[in-house]
């Protein structure tokens, strides 16, 4: 069976105009688009934009032609698909344009998007998911637990910037946070720009932490063109509000919701992703227990969370994932000592909150052995 890496070889000779923009397609997009471009790319939104090719040489030779990680849980090969992607002409001739990031650590923000701009005119927004730097896995614990962080109004604000300069259809998409950033953006723009709005991709992106969007009138607008996938064993998928919008992807990753979060592992069927009927009973596990803790969990019990895991890893000095762990072995001492730091109610605070989380990962295992998993739990499903 196919993935992204196979589709781009099967697919990169066969321009748009015989083959329209496919979910294969936005796979690859949403994957290369963790590799940092806007080192070389322009943050405006140009009058005559480069082509993609133009800026994945560009960004090789920047690395003195050697294929480079994006991050610790984002490996050389979505480098090495970058390039991939520069030789063929389907992807080559696509053109890139406003590749923008943002990165706040004052009001926790780490922001990415682009306009990938195909040869038709369809102009396909991306925002970016969570990147390798600790700020952004501590947004992605704002999003959960207090539902909005600042990169909301920034996709709103990009999404009308690009229609505003851009001509034609517009394909809003994301993977991750940026699925989520994706559909809020989509639901948040103006009426004038909604109805440009052609095609929604959330790929494993979280919903919302209220659930009254799914009975607006915007969301009802969106819902004809809006596609939701997630890998069989999803993590992030299935948190927070959805209606039953979702499509569950085959991975060639067994059961590790995290791992399968990886976009490069979900199946193709050439262009088409592999389908399955529902989520394994790991993700049902992981949807039940993460409901039940924002449920059970006081608000004192995640700050206190958030606060040390913020904290304990800025001790270390080190921005970003691949950095601590080259230095584990001096910065898991920093991290135990700023763990002291805090005062004894927040530490409470934080194993409260830690206990809570694996009780109900053992409590959902446990009912999901004996059959009695309720399910779904986060999910609300919208009958209208």
């Amino acid at each position: 069976m196919s993935n992204i890496t196979t589709y781009i070889e099967e697919f990169g000779n066969i321009p748009f105009s015989e083959l329209p923009y496919t979910d294969g397609d936005d796979f690859s997009l949403n994957n290369i688009f963790y590799m940092p471009l806007e080192k070389v790319a322009p943050s405006e939104f140009e009058k005559t934009p480069k082509t993609l090719g133009h800026y994945a040489q560009a960004f090789y030779a920047l690395h003195h032609y050697k294929m480079v990680p994006a991050g610790l849980v984002l490996p050389k090969h979505i480098c090495r698909r970058l390039v991939k992607m520069s030789s063929h002409r389907r992807f080559a001739a696509i053109k890139l344009t406003g590749v923008r990031s943002v990165f706040d650590e004052e009001n926790t923000v780490q922001f990415a998007a682009a306009t990938f701009i195909l040869p038709n005119k369809v102009n396909v927004v991306a925002f970016r998911g969570t990147d390798d730097t600790i700020l952004g896995w501590v947004e992605d614990f704002d999003l959960l637990l207090k539902g909005k962080t600042g990169s909301h109004d920034l996709a709103v604000q990009y999404l009308e910037e690009a229609a505003a300069k851009l001509e034609g259809d517009l394909f809003v998409t994301g993977h991750s946070k940026g699925g989520h950033l994706a559909l809020y953006a989509a639901l948040h723009c103006s009426e004038e720009t909604r109805k440009r709005i052609k095609r929604v991709y959330n790929n494993d992106g979280p919903g919302f932490a209220d659930d009254a969007y799914l009975n607006s009138d915007e969301y009802n607008q969106l819902r004809p063109v809006y596609r939701h996938f997630i890998p069989d064993s999803s993590l992030f998928g299935l948190m927070l509000k959805h209606d039953n919008d979702f499509k569950v992807v085959k991975s060639s990753v067994p059961f590790l919701g995290l791992v399968q979060h990886d976009i490069s592992t979900w199946q193709l069927n050439g262009a088409i992703p592999v389908l399955v009927d529902d989520v394994t009973a790991i993700g049902k596990v992981q949807d039940e227990a993460f409901a039940n803790t924002i449920e059970q969990a006081s608000n004192e019990d995640i700050n206190g969370f958030r606060t040390i895991l913020n904290d304990t890893f800025m001790a270390t000095g080190t921005e970003n994932l691949t950095g601590f762990a080259k230095n584990i072995i001096t910065s898991v001492p920093k991290m135990v000592n700023n763990y002291f730091d805090h005062d004894k109610d927040t530490r409470k605070h934080f194993w409260k909150a830690t206990t809570i989380i694996l009780t109900n990962l053992g409590k959902s295992a446990v009912s999901a052995a004996k059959g009695e998993l309720v399910y779904p739990v986060a999910r609300k499903k919208n009958n209208a």
